[in-house]
């Protein structure tokens, strides 16, 4: 079976290079094509969802990520258990996730394959979603591992954004198995982010010509 081709590597037309020229108006027209595209979005519902990272932390997540306490090696240490129970009979790639809400309570989750790729679901994902099930929805830190040895473990663009449904703010900790690790706050790793709060703000109905 031939593989399917990337469009980005396929030589440019003429006409798609006019269209996205600085001299032609093809780029504002294509940013009008979006705009009238707009209109045809279903989004019926118009209740959402509370961002959470600017509620109090309580003083149980304050002392668990201290630094003269052990919390952050457990939680780390939490996920790698958590990776131990990885279903990953296709890639063969086993991730775990230990998740710290507001209260000091933890909830894990490891990466669950599916015959039917697309519906497996990541150890980020997974461990968050168990929570919310608990009714948890404010977060303070996410601990991920998995077996690389060179690299720290990085979220796939799909957990970024499930993370920032729950605020920006909150810690995570990309590690090795060796324990080492490298910190971030979710906006540091999905920066000019798109999150609930967006749904909220003012928005133009009407088709405006450039």
């Amino acid at each position: 079976m031939a593989n399917l081709q990337t469009v980005d590597d396929r030589e440019e037309t003429e006409a798609a290079r006019a269209y996205l020229s600085k001299e032609g108006d093809g780029l504002k027209k294509l940013i009008h094509k979006s705009i009238q595209a707009r209109e045809f979005a279903y989004c019926p519902y118009n209740k959402f969802c509370v961002t959470v990272d600017d509620r109090e932390e309580t003083e149980a997540a304050r002392a668990y990520l201290s630094k003269e306490g052990g919390g952050l090696k457990k939680l780390i240490h939490k996920s790698t258990q958590a990776r131990e129970f990885a279903y990953c009979p296709y890639s063969k790639f086993r991730v775990g996730a230990a998740v710290l809400a507001h209260d000091g309570t933890i909830f894990t989750g490891c990466n669950v394959e599916n015959a039917c790729y697309n519906l497996g679901i990541c150890a980020e994902r997974n461990a968050i979603s168990k929570a919310v099930s608990e009714g948890y929805q404010s977060f303070r830190a996410i601990a991920i591992s998995s077996d690389l040895h060179e690299q720290f473990i990085s979220p796939c663009g799909g957990c970024r954004q499930f993370m920032r449904e729950f605020g920006d703010s909150w810690d995570v900790y990309l590690t090795k198995p060796d324990g080492s690790y490298e910190e971030m706050t979710v906006g540091e790793l999905l920066p000019v982010s798109f999150g609930p709060e967006d749904l909220t703000k003012k928005k133009v109905h009407a088709i405006q010509e450039f």
